[in-house]
């Protein structure tokens, strides 16, 4: 195992934020996550999934809810932390480890609940990058997703155990309707994987990836060269636009979501061009000069142009002055069966997934 130092730890909390495309929580609660922890001297360790004991139990921890409804940090910790207890509790064991639910800036808050309950974080995740839904999730694609036991915690403190297998889209909607009523928030452990079935499961040094992505922009700041063509070189990445946001964009929170569109014009090399990018939480779908461009499962990410900080929706403002990048999905994401549960028909759209990297050839 490794232990991360406070810059370590940082530098994974940005190249997370990166990539989230837009959910999976603010980056800043991320980072407040971090410095609660190292003021508080507990240490942060990295599991390698070669160190996973076969036989010992992990599980994955998270929020569900509305990205525009973040609660106080420390409330936070405290319901991911307590479904954690009440999963250990029900199963009569202590977990090995946590498995990291999704990019952004849940990846701080995981890491920081690690270190308060004395348990590593294994370098792995469960999507890649930030997802909608509990269905969009690498277990549901190997089919070992949806298994119980399966642990809520509400905002009040109350909370439930699901000790039946059920089908992923009947737990989305069960667990979205306690996050609603929650005040568009609830934590869950979920799950709960023998270490010999989590390399098989997950996205394989996730962490690792996210360490280099955030390590490559900041030593590129530290040098005065260019941020963002390090990142993409990192990542083998691709620049998708560069502008203004547009008076026209919107968000509403709806059925447990944040749904909305962001309208760019183009500056730059794409002046006088348009982008436009539909959400559900994450960026999911876009559209470039009025077609149909870089879809889910793919990533489309926006950084403020002049801070490179990566911004999470909805907390983009009009006329801010935006970088979109666009990054493949991992491998798993385009199998069939991970198109079936993440391609744009999934979300009502008649058109099909096309790989990020053919607008580019």
């Amino acid at each position: 195992m490794r232990r991360l130092n406070y810059q370590e730890a940082k530098d994974i909390q940005m190249g997370s934020s990166i990539l989230s495309t837009g959910g999976g929580g603010d980056m800043q609660l991320g980072m407040d996550a971090l410095e609660i922890a190292y003021k508080n001297q507990k240490d942060i360790f990295i599991m390698d999934l070669d160190e996973l004991d076969p036989e010992e139990y992990y599980a994955s921890v998270g929020l569900i809810g509305a990205v525009s409804d973040d609660a106080p940090i420390i409330e936070e910790l405290d319901l991911l932390k307590h479904s954690i207890e009440i999963i250990e509790e029900h199963i009569g064991m202590p977990l090995g480890g946590i498995i990291p639910p999704e990019f952004g800036g849940i990846t701080g808050e995981i890491l920081a609940v690690g270190a308060m309950m004395g348990k590593p974080i294994i370098d792995c995740d469960c999507v890649g990058r930030a997802v909608p839904s509990m269905i969009q999730d690498t277990f549901n694609i190997v089919n070992r997703g949806a298994k119980a036991p399966i642990s809520v915690v509400s905002m009040d403190g109350s909370f439930i155990v699901i000790d039946e297998d059920v089908d992923p889209d009947e737990l989305e909607e069960r667990l979205r309707k306690i996050a609603i009523a929650s005040g568009n928030i609830a934590a869950f452990a979920v799950n709960v994987t023998q270490g010999k079935h989590i390399k098989s499961s997950t996205i394989n040094n996730a962490l690792s990836m996210c360490e280099k992505v955030g390590r490559a922009r900041r030593e590129a700041i530290d040098s005065d060269k260019n941020p963002i063509d390090s990142i993409i070189n990192m990542t083998d990445g691709y620049e998708l636009f560069k502008g203004q946001i547009n008076k026209k964009s919107y968000w509403e929170t709806k059925d447990g979501f944040t749904i909305g569109e962001i309208f760019i014009d183009g500056t730059n090399d794409f002046s006088d061009q348009n982008f436009k990018i539909w959400m559900q939480n994450e960026n999911l779908i876009s559209w470039k000069n009025d077609k149909v461009y870089v879809s889910c499962p793919d990533l489309i990410c926006i950084l403020d142009a002049n801070s490179l900080i990566p911004i999470s929706n909805p907390n983009w403002n009009q006329d801010q002055e935006v970088i979109v990048l666009g990054f493949k999905s991992p491998l798993l994401w385009r199998t069939e069966k991970g198109i079936d549960l993440f391609g744009p028909r999934v979300f009502g759209y008649k058109f099909n997934f096309i790989p990020i990297e053919k607008y580019f050839k």
